[in-house]
């Protein structure tokens, strides 16, 4: 058999695994996934995109796992609901949030009907208390 026939071979194989196991195998891995946790730490990180300063919004759950991360320019009140809503979208209500004292957090929090019972805890930046969302992004 020539290189184009193995090569055909190959790629039949592995479409009829595909169909066979590839169904499975997805169904296992979404059952493995941990569900987020009820307390979020949102923090903002300086980054330099093309030689650009930019702020990497980040929210991280109480066991470590990244459930959102925002690129943006600015750190004000509608950047901040928009960051609330996109994490929203796809996480459940929260009981805690951990921020910094950045005042847009509030603002944006109050302005949210679904955040309104939801605690917030506000951390002084150096005290690194908030250092989940930090650690996460040098690891």
């Amino acid at each position: 058999m020539d290189d184009s026939g193995t090569v055909r071979l190959l790629e039949r194989w592995r479409c009829c695994w595909c169909d066979k196991f590839g169904a499975r195998f997805a169904q296992f891995a979404k059952v493995v996934q941990r569900k987020p946790g009820s307390t979020w730490h949102l923090d903002e990180m300086f980054v330099t995109l093309r030689g650009e300063p930019y702020l990497l919004w980040r929210a991280v759950d109480e066991h470590g796992a990244e459930l959102d991360v925002l690129e943006q320019k600015r750190r004000d009140k509608p950047v901040a609901k928009r960051f609330f809503r996109r994490v929203l979208s796809s996480n459940p209500v929260p009981r805690r949030i951990v921020t910094d004292q950045l005042r847009s957090y509030p603002a944006a929090k109050a302005d949210i009907p679904e955040l309104a019972q939801v605690t917030h805890i506000f951390v002084k930046a150096a005290a690194r208390v908030n250092d989940r969302c930090s650690s996460e992004a040098s690891a």
